[in-house]
């Protein structure tokens, strides 16, 4: 059994929306924000007006999605990093920090600051690409840089007396200085770009590999996953000192950093829900699920460096494919963008697939056996910022609801056919209740919230509307009007909203799919 992590402590009432609810709603949208539902932005907004710490985060996690690192540039086809946005970024992740650690979630303070370093590295290595790479190479890439952004990019002073203050500062200089000495190797000038901006943070190489006992195992996974910077040095390295140190310091991390046992989340998740649903009580139900959904934020703040997770289960094919490039997120708003959804993967799609159809198969089970106690649960967890992850292992609730009730809802067993019944009417009330919701945080000030929240809608709306041929439309309507009704109200607000719905062909050119 895992020990209990402050969040669990945190989740024994399972009917209510209290701080804590307010808070893991903050940090799915700083570390998760494909976990988020329409019901967190909502919460995110309410939480905004109130004037203790919690409703300070809110508006901090608000600040930094109003402004955006880079603005993409229509007529360059690029994203341009802004100096103003750097400086939100900055001063919204430091606040951030300090509130979740004040708050008493100190995990989530952790993983936002490994989501910070991962960024604060990409930015930097952008910079450094566009002083190293030939002329013809950097006009390819897709990032340009606003005339005073690399001075920007200097960590300001309160943020780094911050980090030395929670503990991440050794992190943060160890992240710097794998990719400083890595680049002092592969630059073919002997001074390296990026000395103005973070040569102060930087560790020689006797101080870093002095270091390496003293080191933590957060340190040591930190500095496992910066490594790449000093193996992509190694074959173009300007001296046989700095490969046979770099063997050294890479063998000792490699030593250092042990063997944890695997906790496989989703058997974890399958032996507690399990218990739950043959419990027959809903609100035993609904606690398993916040509990699953802890655990599942538990595990995505700890998954990064060296981990064997997702590759156990992931073809070797896919290791290999050659895909187009495609931009990383900086920002909530271009991850959730809906004109990135025809680029899903088929093949990752079903390697997730695979992975959760134990879970998939007991959930559908639960839904038709135990129908009176878990429906209800499932409803309350859609609701819920922890309910809602657990059941995101199946992908989007609304849309398992729908799938395994469709063929059920013609089943020649009247029972059965009931149920999908009430399935589809309990379907349609949640979508209403996210309408709902949806037009509350319409009205909200914050344009960026807003268009987040256009966005969360969209992506159900496309998941949805794949499943609504015309004769499916048809064969729903004579059983369950009112959904295929509400349908139809979700895919018109959308339309009104965004412009158009989201389809699995769109009629666009594909750099289009960047914008």
């Amino acid at each position: 059994m895992r020990d209990e992590t402050d969040l669990d402590r945190c989740v024994r009432s399972v009917h209510h929306s209290d701080s804590r609810d307010f808070i893991v709603s903050c940090a799915k949208l700083w570390l998760f924000p494909r976990l988020i539902n329409i019901f967190d932005i909502r919460r995110v907004v309410i939480a905004a007006e109130r004037s203790d710490k919690v409703g300070e985060l809110a508006r901090v996690t608000i600040a930094r999605i109003q402004e955006p690192v880079s603005r993409f540039d229509e007529e360059a086809r690029v994203y341009v990093i802004r100096p103003k946005g750097i400086k939100t970024w900055f001063e919204t992740v430091r606040r951030a920090l300090s509130l979740f650690r004040e708050l008493g979630f100190e995990r989530y303070a952790f993983g936002l600051f490994v989501e910070f370093l991962s960024m604060y590295l990409f930015l930097l290595a952008q910079i450094a690409a566009k002083e190293i790479l030939p002329e013809e190479m950097r006009e390819r890439m897709i990032f340009k840089f606003e005339e005073t952004s690399h001075s920007a990019l200097r960590p300001p002073a309160d943020l780094v007396e911050a980090l030395k203050q929670m503990g991440f500062y050794r992190m943060f200089r160890l992240g710097l200085s794998f990719l400083y000495l890595g680049l002092q190797q592969s630059s073919p000038e002997d001074e390296v770009p990026l000395a103005g901006i973070i040569g102060e943070h930087v560790m020689r190489e006797e101080e870093l590999e002095s270091s390496l006992e003293s080191m933590s195992e957060r340190e040591v996974k930190v500095a496992l996953s910066v490594t790449p910077f000093i193996l992509e040095a190694l074959p173009v390295a300007k001296s046989d000192e700095f490969c046979a140190w770099a063997r050294r310091v890479i063998g000792r991390l490699a030593l250092r950093s042990g063997v944890s046992a695997v906790k496989d989340v989703v058997e974890q998740s399958f032996r507690r829900l399990a218990k739950a649903v043959l419990s027959g009580d809903e609100r035993e139900v609904l606690s398993a699920l916040r509990d699953v959904g802890s655990l599942i934020l538990d595990e995505k703040i700890e998954l990064f460096g060296l981990r064997s997770d997702v590759l156990l289960r992931t073809p070797p094919d896919t290791i290999s494919v050659v895909l187009p490039p495609t931009p990383p997120t900086l920002d909530v708003l271009y991850e959730l963008d809906p004109n990135t959804l025809p680029l899903l993967l088929v093949e990752l799609h079903e390697s997730v697939k695979i992975a959760v159809h134990e879970l998939h198969s007991l959930l559908r089970a639960a839904v038709y056996v135990n129908t009176d106690a878990v429906l209800p649960a499932f409803k309350d967890a859609i609701r819920d910022p922890l309910g809602y992850v657990a059941l995101a292992l199946c992908g989007f609730p609304e849309v398992f609801l729908h799938d395994i009730s469709f063929l059920a809802l013609f089943s020649a067993r009247k029972r059965v056919s009931s149920v999908a019944e009430r399935v589809f009417r309990e379907l349609s009330s949640i979508l209403k209740e996210e309408l709902s919701a949806y037009r509350e945080v319409k009205k909200c000030e914050w344009g960026m919230m807003s268009r987040l929240a256009t966005y969360v809608l969209a992506r159900l709306a496309f998941h949805l509307n794949a499943r609504m041929s015309p004769d499916a439309r048809s064969l729903l309507s004579e059983r369950v009007k009112e959904y295929v009704e509400t349908c139809e109200q979700l895919l018109s607000q959308v339309e009104a909203d965004l412009g158009y719905v989201p389809r699995v062909s769109v009629e666009r050119e594909i750099s289009q799919l960047f914008a």
